[in-house]
């Protein structure tokens, strides 16, 4: 399973859902999980490097990734359909490498907070999905 997050607007939780649905999917239902970070901050990624210091056992892998890198990877990702992978979306729309990416998807989870500017930028997000 492919599961894409993702919005237009910044700061809605899209990264803090991610890492939450894996922590969940991996550590509650005992899931295979993969998330891969193509947010231009790589926070996830920053993240996880630094939780390694603490020498526990990563419960998920997590690659820092780029629209560029990830068509390869489409095989590899969807050879089993049972493990979970979750990729945290660049905030831009405007770059056609997201294409393949979206194509991928067996779901998408947009989060959003009910304000004007992030509903606006919501709705945006949802029509370029469905086109």
């Amino acid at each position: 399973m492919i599961c894409l997050f993702g919005n237009q607007k910044g700061g809605v939780g899209k990264s803090t859902l991610t890492v939450l649905s894996g922590n969940y999917l991996s550590l509650a239902k005992d899931w295979p999980v993969t998330i891969i970070d193509m947010d231009y901050q790589q926070s996830i990624s920053q993240k996880f490097e630094k939780a390694k210091v603490l020498e526990n056992e990563e419960p998920y892998d997590v690659l820092p990734a780029n629209l560029e890198s990830f068509p390869p990877l489409i095989p590899v990702l969807t050879k089993n359909k049972k493990d979970a992978v979750l990729i945290d979306l660049p905030g831009k729309l405007d770059d056609d490498g997201l294409i393949p990416v979206f194509k991928s998807a067996d779901l998408v989870i947009c989060p959003f907070a009910y304000d004007e500017f992030t509903f606006e930028s919501t709705v945006l997000f949802t029509v370029v999905l469905k086109r």
